[in-house]
């Protein structure tokens, strides 16, 4: 059994799990204050592209539908709002990062 190494999630840099571990950190404050904001980026980036995603296939279902193109338009502004929460949302919990400031 020797050497144990112990896993990181989404991309957390190991030397950072070891150096957290070393100040005493584990388990929820281990992956509150090292592993959750590793993995923010990921998640809101995925939670981005889902939800526009979704909003370009709401768009096509009505436009096959074609009941009504007040309704299409309702959809393209919905979706727009949506992705500038998602945007906000990173922007505010990702101000730490460089690539979000």
């Amino acid at each position: 059994m020797g050497n144990v190494k112990h896993r990181t999630t989404a991309g957390a840099d190991p030397a950072l799990v070891e150096m957290a571990r070393s100040y005493g950190l584990s388990g929820w404050p281990l992956f509150l204050d090292v592993t959750l904001p590793a993995a923010l980026p990921s998640i809101l980036w995925s939670v981005r592209i889902g939800l526009g995603l979704v909003w370009l296939l709401l768009i096509v279902a009505e436009a096959v539908s074609a009941q009504s193109a007040v309704r299409i338009a309702l959809y393209v502004l919905l979706g727009g709002a949506a992705d500038l929460v998602v945007r906000a949302t990173a922007r505010h919990f990702l101000r730490w990062h460089p690539a979000y400031r």
